[in-house]
């Protein structure tokens, strides 16, 4: 990360400068993209590990409902819309408000129903969702 910090520097300063140095320059934009690679996948792996530890096992419950809100999505969004829009047609940005608002409660109340139905009916479940 300080080779990439360092690289990326001295690129920018001879960038700025306007300097002849076109060997330099090759060589540490090299050096800086080489170092940027191993720099991210080390941060990444850390950073994982870190997610892992705390996040990890919620976004992979979540995540398994990603098929259901697939399915599930469309009848549900467009009912939620209609209903937005009855109630805010006379609001200024209702539009807005709708096309921000509505796929947000959509996708909890898809989740919410995917985890019912995982939870009562874990056979359904497998079968609407081909065992995902």
């Amino acid at each position: 990360l300080i080779i990439f910090i360092s690289t990326t520097f001295l690129r920018t300063i001879l960038v700025v400068q306007n300097s002849p140095q076109a060997l330099l320059y090759s060589f540490s934009s090299s050096l800086s993209n080489l170092s940027g690679i191993i720099a991210v996948w080390c941060l990444y792996d850390t950073i994982i590990v870190l997610i892992k530890q705390k996040f990890f096992n919620k976004i992979m419950y979540y995540s398994s409902f990603s098929f259901f809100i697939y399915a599930f999505h469309e009848p549900i969004l467009i009912t939620i819309k209609k209903g937005l829009f009855y109630f805010l047609e006379s609001v200024k940005f209702g539009s807005m408000i709708v096309y921000i608002v509505a796929p947000i409660i959509t996708i909890i109340l898809s989740i919410v129903c995917g985890h019912l139905t995982k939870k009562y009916f874990p056979t359904f479940y497998s079968v609407i969702t081909g065992g995902r």
